[in-house]
Order: C-alpha cells, then sequence, then structure tokens
C-alpha cells in the first residue's frame, strides 16, 4: 500500500508479488534492490498456508529480515522523493 499497490480481486498472491518485483524493479536503486523480496515472503506464505509446513526460526527472521528491509527502503524512497520535490 506504501507503495502505492494493491491486488485486484482475481489476482493471487503469487501473481501479485512477481508484479510488486517488476514495479519495484524500475523504480529508485533503493527500491530496485528490495525488488526480489515480495515473491520470497509470498513462497513462505504458501508453504505454510498450503503446504501445511512450518517456518524453522532460520526462515522466520529471513522473513522478518526481508520484511524489514522493504519498509527501509519504501522509507528511504519516500524521502528521496519529499527532497526531489519542488
Amino acid at each position: 500500500a506504501r507503495a502505492r499497490l494493491r491486488r485486484p480481486p482475481g489476482q493471487t498472491p503469487r501473481e501479485f508479488a512477481h508484479h510488486v518485483q517488476a514495479v519495484l524493479g524500475t523504480k529508485a536503486a533503493v527500491l530496485r534492490n528490495v525488488a526480489p523480496v515480495a515473491p520470497q515472503v509470498v513462497e513462505a506464505y504458501y508453504r505454510v498456508r498450503f503446504g501445511r509446513r512450518r517456518l524453522d526460526k532460520r526462515q522466520l527472521e529471513a522473513v522478518e529480515q526481508s520484511l524489514d528491509a522493504l519498509e527501509a527502503a519504501l522509507q528511504a524512497a519516500a524521502r528521496q522523493q519529499r527532497r526531489a520535490a519542488p
């Protein structure tokens, strides 16, 4: 939502994650670096939700670190955009 991206009805989380990755891949470098996060997080979600598997501590920490990196990148991009605005 912070990147102004919303999943339309009928689009799967995996499809949306790949869309997010493609969109972020065209943005500022700070966002391009975290573009792969969305598909990685969704794959973990699918393993838990549909594969009925639990994430081990290492996997859970990796997901949390990825989400933290995405959040930080979105905040940095917003700051850059505010500074560039007249």
